[in-house]
């Protein structure tokens, strides 16, 4: 494990298995249900408060609160649900959240140094 990966917590994944078995069936379909996407997204970045909101056109935004001043870390809306279908890619997605979440930290330190 690398030291960056210490302290933080593993993602577990819950499958949701269609009753279609050909591919072609369910292409385009995402294999975790709605609900386990927001769980997996919101934990993913504990302690950080993390609000997940899944809308009616199939997209979602993604809300990161700081865990003692409540102020937002990071807010990024019209995430797509169907680029969000494999283990793989929602772990690309919490990578690129928390690399947004920290360069955005970075920024706002360098600005409070600059006032």
């Amino acid at each position: 494990m690398c030291s960056s990966c210490a302290g933080r917590k593993p993602i577990h994944l819950k499958l949701v298995y269609s009753l279609h078995h050909d591919p072609a069936l369910c292409r385009g379909r995402t294999m975790f249900s709605k609900t386990d996407i927001q769980r997996v997204l919101e934990t993913a970045f504990l302690p950080s408060k993390c609000e997940c909101v899944v809308a009616l056109d199939e997209t979602f935004s993604v809300k990161l609160l700081h865990p003692e001043s409540g102020d937002i870390q990071l807010y990024v809306k019209g995430l797509s649900l169907s680029e969000v279908e494999s283990s793989r890619s929602i772990a690309r997605l919490v990578l690129s959240l928390r690399e947004q979440r920290d360069l955005m930290g970075l920024m706002d330190l360098s600005m409070r140094r600059m006032a």
